[in-house]
């Protein structure tokens, strides 16, 4: 079932405010790359930086939240978050005493898949109840389906209408209780309804784009409450949403010949031995490729990460300085990464220096601190100096952010404490091994890395040019994530 979004705010907030079955599209992961996944030290960064910079998703098409206050018939009041409608016009009269709301936002044009729901709180005295989609300037004094602006599924009959007085049979009548979905395919352009969870098959097809959720009432008492992904869906629209997909994907393989087979295979072949090779994964890499290994000094490399995670710095410099001779000499930013870890661990031995001295005499003199602090100070101030030279933007931003650390007594208690954890001490290390694959000549990112950004990239400029199909697809949820 889908996730609740736990709030109805007009507009997002945050992308974790989707229903989940809009991030197994393109849309959805549009809006998910909107706020983007920080690293720590960017999280502090933006935090206390730029603190009015909006990194949320409320400028990328927002999907339909609410009922709209303004563009519906005077006969309709909408309440209760924007969320419920009722109606009190005429107690009777002509087709043209009908009142209609729509939307606050239209359905996003490569959003795929849309749907939402609206239960009946009443169905009132005549239940003249109807739901579906409407353009912009669809009149407001018409039920949805009497013009041909709209579609929608009546319930007192169970008929559906578009552009017409005269309705179709379609499925069966709603009463007060009942929750009637309604949903748009843009890949196929239908619409499709459900009752209380049941799929009750395509409604519409031909239809255009730039809909917007509706809904009609006639009668007094008439009351619904949309639900727009406020809350679980009764119908499981994740699971229909998949099948879609699957269909798509079954489709794209089912005509390939075998020299294209075995062309595919030869080239995952490639991509995989790549990555495990720029990721020291020596072992897997060996008995996967062992032609590949011999000349890659993914050995090496490997050994340099392991020194560099385990905080043996001396015998990684050491290691460099043998194997890449002139690297530290010719590549700015592979020293400066490798004094960026030296001055984090002096600021570490400072803390347990600190310590150690504290547990004896409980309070630490000013010669003694001045002691202590001497090394870490004199490392710093030429280090500090030469940071500027970093061709990355973000390793400067990452020094100059470090020497804050300085500014705590207890600096593992800090809010960048983060710089002395084993993670960020990862990290430094993933960077020097891309650094020692560039000055070696290879891509810093494996074909695979490669292959998969060229793929995101391509899918995204075929969404661009409206390829439908294209738009249900999710590169990083269908392909690359667990």
């Amino acid at each position: 079932m889908t996730k609740s979004l736990g709030n109805s705010k007009r507009t997002l907030t945050s992308y974790r405010e989707l229903p989940e079955y809009i991030h197994g599209t393109n849309y959805g992961e549009k809006l998910l790359t909107k706020e983007p996944q920080w690293l720590r030290w960017e999280q502090y960064l933006k935090d206390t930086e730029s603190p009015s910079v909006d990194y949320t998703a409320k400028n990328a098409n927002p999907l339909p939240q609410t009922w709209s206050t303004r563009e519906k018939s005077d006969f309709i009041e909408v309440m209760q978050s924007n969320l419920e409608a009722s109606f009190f016009g005429p107690d009777s009269g002509s087709e043209h005493d009908a009142a209609l709301t729509r939307s606050d936002f239209p359905v996003p044009n490569n959003c795929s898949v849309y749907y939402y729901e609206v239960q009946v709180l009443s169905c009132g005295k005549e239940g003249r109840i109807c739901v579906g989609f409407c353009k912009k300037n669809t009149q407001t004094g018409r039920l949805p389906g009497n013009t041909s602006e709209s579609w929608g599924y009546h319930g007192h009959n169970g008929e559906i209408y578009h552009g017409s007085k005269t309705g179709e049979r379609y499925g069966p009548q709603f009463q007060t209780g009942d929750v009637v979905g309604c949903g748009l395919n843009l890949i196929n352009k239908t619409i499709f309804y459900t009752k209380n969870g049941a799929y009750l098959g395509v409604a519409f097809t031909n239809v255009s784009d730039s809909l917007y959720p509706t809904v009609g009432l006639k009668s007094q008492g008439e009351h619904i409450r949309a639900n727009f992904g406020q809350t679980s869906f009764l119908y499981e629209i994740d699971h229909a949403v998949q099948e879609e997909k699957e269909k798509l994907l079954n489709k794209s393989l089912k005509f390939v010949s075998a020299d294209e087979q075995n062309e595919r295979k030869s080239l995952l072949k490639d991509l995989i031995s790549s990555f495990l090779i720029n990721h020291g994964y020596v072992e897997t890499a060996q008995e996967f490729c062992p032609e590949k290994v011999i000349h890659s000094g993914v050995n090496v490399r490997k050994m340099i990460n392991q020194l560099l995670c385990n905080g043996d710095l001396a015998s990684a410099v050491q290691e460099i300085t043998v194997k890449y001779p002139q690297a530290i000499q010719d590549c700015q930013d592979l020293s400066l990464s490798l004094r960026f870890l030296q001055f984090l661990q002096l600021i570490r031995n400072m803390q347990q220096v600190r310590s150690y001295s504290a547990s004896f005499s409980g309070v630490i003199s000013e010669q003694e601190e001045m002691k202590i602090l001497d090394p870490v100070m004199n490392y710093s101030q030429q280090f500090f100096n030469d940071y500027e030279k970093a061709e990355s933007q973000d390793l400067k931003k990452m020094i100059k952010l470090s020497m804050g650390l300085l500014a705590y007594y207890d600096p593992s208690s800090s809010p960048l404490s983060f710089f002395l954890e084993n993670d960020f001490q990862k990290y430094i290390a993933s960077r020097i091994n891309g650094l020692l694959l560039k000055f070696s000549g290879s891509p810093p990112e494996s074909h695979l890395e490669q292959f998969l950004q060229h793929t995101i990239a391509f899918n995204d400029l075929l969404c661009q040019q409206k390829s439908l199909q294209n738009t249900l697809i999710n590169v990083q949820k269908d392909f690359i994530l667990p």
